[in-house]
């Protein structure tokens, strides 16, 4: 925390079921990245709100029935863009557009 100036140590939670995760209650825009053909929001559009939760997929992708159970659940289709990431890759992608979002205050 003091090399890379942060303020808080992150914590880190129990694993849980995707099943359970989807169904937490939370007031976080909800958006899920994944590679199947549908209407997705764009990310830089996603920035803009204050509080997200995005779900990205493990290797090989979500399967269809989580997809479905994750929109059930409230969750919005994202795009991550034209490329297909890897789940390391995909998940940094998105930290840092809302870590350049939250230093430039842009939304």
């Amino acid at each position: 925390m003091k090399q890379s100036k942060r303020v808080y140590l992150p914590v880190l939670n129990e694993m849980i079921s995707f099943e359970k995760f989807i169904t937490i209650p939370s007031t976080a825009k909800k958006l899920i990245a994944h590679c199947e053909e549908s209407e997705k929001l764009t990310l830089e559009k996603s920035i803009a709100a204050e509080q997200v939760i995005v779900l990205i997929g493990p290797e090989g992708d979500f399967a269809p029935h989580e997809i479905k159970l994750a929109i059930d659940a409230g969750y919005e289709n994202i795009s991550l863009g034209q490329k297909r990431l890897r789940t390391e890759t995909a998940a940094l992608l998105v930290c840092s557009a809302f870590a350049l979002k939250n230093r430039t205050g842009q939304s």
